[in-house]
């Protein structure tokens, strides 16, 4: 019996997985090719409704289902890729950090590893900003507002308490854009279950390099959602950039500093 024909696929977002079912549904009558997808999730999540995650217009469980159900004959491996060697077309990867090393033999390779966030080199970003590119992502921000919001309620000093209730998003494509109106109806919607904290105390503002926000959308879609999001009472700053940050500040290029323990970063991605 001859070796199998084997075709590994790295990353199981929508690129990699519409990869497998392709390849499934094309191949499923030739007993000789081995598809294996590669991914450190076991689930395929809807990127596309990870905002309405963190304000709980949606559960988790609603976004995601499991790469095993899903690609009938793919042999799933939840590991981290270490390392391509492709001299020898083999792959390194790992499960998680207790686990050993394995290889993965392949004839054809497909990366499609997607994208990770981009934080240009801002200072303070990385390490003071949350992002919104997994699952995990939207249920940190879910948990960290609503941290946000019973500390507010108990506490005394105004300074503290507006800084704890304003709310900072970076980028105003779709990801910045669509978390911006989420988090402002949850956390308008929530205040009223907390007697001490008034709406008008609360902030949630966007900062966007560009003049008008969505550039995706042609200019009249663009202007209708801006004015949506201010009759909302959500702020959107234009032409502007995020110059850094801290633990409890923003700093913008227009030379305003905006006291907050939430930002969201959403400015920007890069290659995987």
């Amino acid at each position: 019996m001859s070796d199998p024909i084997r075709i590994v696929i790295l990353g199981g977002g929508f690129a990699g997985t519409n990869v497998a079912l392709r390849l499934e549904k094309v191949l499923r009558r030739d007993s000789r090719v081995e598809i294996t997808l590669i991914d450190t999730e076991n689930f395929f999540t809807f990127t596309p409704l990870l905002p309405e995650v963190p304000s709980g217009s949606i559960q988790p469980k609603h976004i995601v289902f499991p790469l095993r159900a899903l690609l009938r004959s793919t042999h799933i491996r939840q590991a981290e890729v270490e390392s391509i060697d492709v001299a020898q077309r083999t792959i390194v990867a790992r499960h998680c950090g207790k686990c050993g090393r394995f290889s993965v033999p392949f004839d054809h390779l497909v990366i499609a590893l997607g994208s990770v966030s981009n934080f240009f080199g801002v200072p303070g970003v990385a390490d003071h900003a949350l992002t919104m590119k997994s699952l995990a992502d939207a249920a940190t921000l879910h948990a960290h507002v609503i941290d946000k919001l019973e500390h507010a309620d108990l506490e005394a000093d105004p300074a503290r308490r507006r800084e704890l209730l304003t709310f900072v998003i970076a980028g105003g494509g779709f990801a910045g854009v669509e978390t911006l109106a989420e988090l402002n109806d949850f956390v308008r919607g929530a205040c009223r279950f907390y007697p001490s904290i008034r709406p008008e105390e609360i902030r949630v503002l966007l900062v966007h390099s560009g003049h008008r926000i969505l550039p995706e959308v042609n200019e009249s879609l663009s202007a209708y959602a801006l004015q949506k999001l201010r009759e909302n009472r959500a702020e959107v700053i234009l032409e502007t950039r995020v110059q850094g940050c801290t633990e409890r500040s923003v700093s913008l290029s227009n030379g305003e500093s905006i006291p907050t323990r939430t930002f969201v970063w959403g400015a920007g991605v890069s290659p995987n």
